[in-house]
């Protein structure tokens, strides 16, 4: 998938989850093979979802489910997101954490 193919999906999901979360949504981040320019044609599109403030996971999972589900078929991807407090990213110093603030691209 071609960079600017991702470039919208990724541009698309900000503006849905910024609709969905609106303040509490600090940032957007695709990390891992895409990131990386290593995808292949089933590569999944990693994305790191930075949320202000305490949140529950799994209302989360939920409430972002179709935008995630309508994007990813649309564009034949599987986009997989993993949502952390802000502060925790900010402040982590986790081997994840660390590499995802090396390799990932801001959107």
């Amino acid at each position: 998938m071609s960079k600017s193919k991702i470039k919208k999906i990724l541009q698309e999901l900000k503006h849905g989850l910024s609709e969905i979360l609106g303040e509490r949504l600090e940032a957007v981040y695709l990390y891992g093979s895409h990131a990386r320019g290593e995808a292949w044609a089933g590569s999944d599109v990693d994305v790191l979802i930075l949320i202000r403030g305490e949140f529950d996971f799994y209302s989360l999972m939920d409430t972002t489910s179709d935008l995630a589900w309508e994007l990813s078929l649309e564009n034949d991807v599987v986009i997989s997101r993993v949502f952390m407090p802000a502060e925790k990213y900010w402040n982590g110093k986790t081997p994840f954490i660390l590499n995802i603030q090396c390799e990932a691209i801001s959107f």
